[in-house]
């Protein structure tokens, strides 16, 4: 069984290829709430989030989250649909990044 096509890629915002990605998380900062979407930066850019009304009343601006979604063409540019969005507040940051690189330098 391929699991692959079950995999969130973990990307940031201006690494994105919509031509090739389907499933992506990202970890940011909502930036905008509007309705049933967020907006959510990164530090590299910033991507609209369509989210469930459910989802929208657990989330709010300033408020640091990993969204899990599935990649859409939007006009020029492109969206994301979010399946779920972590709450990472008590995330520590700086050590996470570190982490990450250390990671990502091994892989």
């Amino acid at each position: 069984m391929n699991y692959s096509s079950n995999v969130f890629i973990e990307k940031k915002i201006n690494e994105i290829d919509i031509s090739s990605e389907i499933k992506i998380r990202i970890l940011g900062t909502i930036v905008s709430k509007i309705d049933d979407s967020i907006f959510v930066d990164d530090g590299t850019g910033t991507v609209q989030v369509a989210i469930s009304p459910d989802m929208a009343l657990n989330v709010s601006e300033n408020q640091l989250v990993r969204v899990f979604g599935r990649l859409r063409s939007s006009g020029d540019g492109f969206d994301l649909y979010g399946e779920i969005v972590q709450n990472m507040s008590k995330l520590n940051l700086k050590q996470y990044n570190a982490v990450m690189e250390h990671y990502n330098k091994m892989v």
